[in-house]
């Protein structure tokens, strides 16, 4: 009985400090996007995608000033690609993060304007996996479903802003209920529990 009191007191202590380090190791990934006149690219499609296998981490959409952060990175080596319609897609060089890197600032990604002289052109644009319009993020999972996962609720699950309720049976965007889901344009009237089945 005498020893087991002094091992519970070297115990919580260490507890706590393991504690507050994982919180310390949070990393944040920060960048901005500009075009060739150095002018920002607001509201561009951002991907956090792993280094070795292009596996998609996280998704955003940049500010209006073309900057982004992506919160709580865990520790390995990354890249950012970058999208934009009338633009060439871009990508940030390999980052190596480290358990204690704390806030990482990437050097700004230029992005340039996707200009040809044909004879005859067919344009054809493809539609980035995020956008932002003014009553509604739309996640364009048709065209990164081999990139981000096996099925549309896994792509859906690490979009921004989204989180995803398995236990019960729930989506809120920014922590609000009471999402409203659109499929292909069309409201959803099934309850959510019908929807996560569906996806």
């Amino acid at each position: 009985m005498k020893t087991t009191a002094p091992k519970a007191a070297l115990f919580l202590p260490m507890l706590v400090l393991y504690f507050f380090q994982s919180l310390s190791a949070q990393n944040q990934v920060a960048g901005a996007l500009r075009d060739a006149g150095g002018k920002p690219l607001g509201f561009a499609s951002v991907l956090l995608l792993a280094a070795a296998d292009s596996a998609l981490l996280r998704g955003q959409i940049c500010s209006e000033h073309g900057d982004f952060v992506f919160e709580n990175v865990p520790a390995g080596r990354y890249v950012c690609s970058f999208s934009m319609l009338g633009f060439e897609p871009g990508f940030s060089q390999a980052f190596l993060l480290a358990e204690t890197t704390g806030r990482l600032e990437l050097e700004p990604v230029v992005l340039h304007e996707s200009v040809a002289l044909l004879n005859e052109a067919l344009v054809v644009a493809k539609r980035p996996f995020l956008e932002q319009q003014v009553d509604r993020t739309v996640v364009n999972v048709a065209n990164s479903i081999t990139k981000a996962g096996g099925t549309a609720l896994e792509v859906l699950q690490r979009s921004p802003g989204v989180q995803v309720n398995a236990l019960t049976k729930s989506i809120s965007l920014l922590g609000k209920e009471g999402v409203v889901v659109m499929i292909n344009g069309k409201i959803s009237r099934q309850p959510a529990d019908a929807i996560l089945q569906m996806l």
